[in-house]
């Protein structure tokens, strides 16, 4: 007789944490604004913000909702875009100033790049899943398994 498998408890999501993040992350990006508006749009600044600002924005609401979900690297991006934005705004005089092509190119990037970061994450817990045998073990097709009716 083959043991029975031991499934993983599901994780609770605590609603309170989701409900930080979502707070956080907005504040996260507004106040990253307002620090590359402090900086002039040259060299390599606006390829570095591209970076920091969605890294550190995911990163805080990863920390604040207690693990990092896919879901909160996928509005990581428009929130980093949008940081960007206002901040390139800020830097150029509130629209007086020309804005360098570079800056819009490097929003572009931040902008994309936290969605491969979530898609990553999809993959790396839809394969976790599979090792832990919850959506089913494609190992053993045809055989019945414990929980099959």
């Amino acid at each position: 007789m083959r043991p029975t498998p031991v499934r993983p408890t599901p994780v609770r999501r605590n609603p309170v944490r989701t409900v930080a993040a979502a707070l956080l992350g907005p504040a996260v990006a507004a106040a990253a604004a307002v620090v590359l508006g402090d900086y002039p749009l040259s060299g390599a600044v606006p390829w570095v913000a591209a970076v920091v600002i969605p890294a550190l924005t995911g990163a805080v609401m990863s920390l604040a909702g207690g693990r990092a979900r896919p879901a909160f690297w996928l509005v990581t991006g428009p929130l980093a875009a949008g940081s960007m934005a206002w901040g390139v705004r800020i830097a150029s005089g509130w629209g007086l100033d020309p804005v360098p092509a570079a800056c819009w190119v490097a929003g572009a990037g931040a902008l994309v790049w936290p969605s491969v970061v979530a898609a990553l994450l999809r993959r790396r817990i839809r394969s976790k899943d599979l090792a832990d045998g919850q959506l089913g073990d494609p190992g053993h097709v045809g055989r019945p398994q414990v929980g099959d009716p």
